[in-house]
């Protein structure tokens, strides 16, 4: 990690399934975007009750992003280890943006609501 990083930990689930893309020099990468929503219980309702999503764009590469895409799809519960940064962009609308991006560092599935099978990559040293 570079000086002055903000280290970050999130949890939540992939809004589309991952679309392995790669680099010119051949490394793959990927672009995707999670959804937080926090939930709190109703005692009078007793049922639980979603509050507003927070979305989050994530970034990964190498052979992190090579596992994730034959790992994981939409609708998955993730839990991403990585650094976030302001990007500033020029939209369509000719505009100055800003956005908060992350970069993954580790990817896990969450086991909170589901069982993996974890298959180790062959190493090559």
């Amino acid at each position: 990690m570079l000086a002055n990083e903000i280290p970050i930990t999130i949890h939540g689930n992939l809004t589309k399934d991952p679309e392995l893309q790669t680099f010119p020099d051949g490394t793959p990468c990927l672009n995707f975007t999670i959804a937080n929503t926090p939930r709190r219980y109703d005692r009078q309702a007793q049922q639980w009750k979603d509050g507003e999503p927070t979305f989050f764009n994530v970034k990964a590469s190498g052979q992190l992003a090579a596992n994730m895409a034959r790992s994981l799809s939409k609708g998955a519960r993730v839990i991403i280890e990585g650094t976030i940064a302001q990007r500033v962009f020029q939209g369509q609308d000719g505009q100055q943006h800003r956005t908060m991006e992350v970069t993954a560092t580790d990817i896990g599935a969450s086991l909170i609501f589901a069982a993996v099978n974890v298959n180790r990559n062959n190493q090559h040293n």
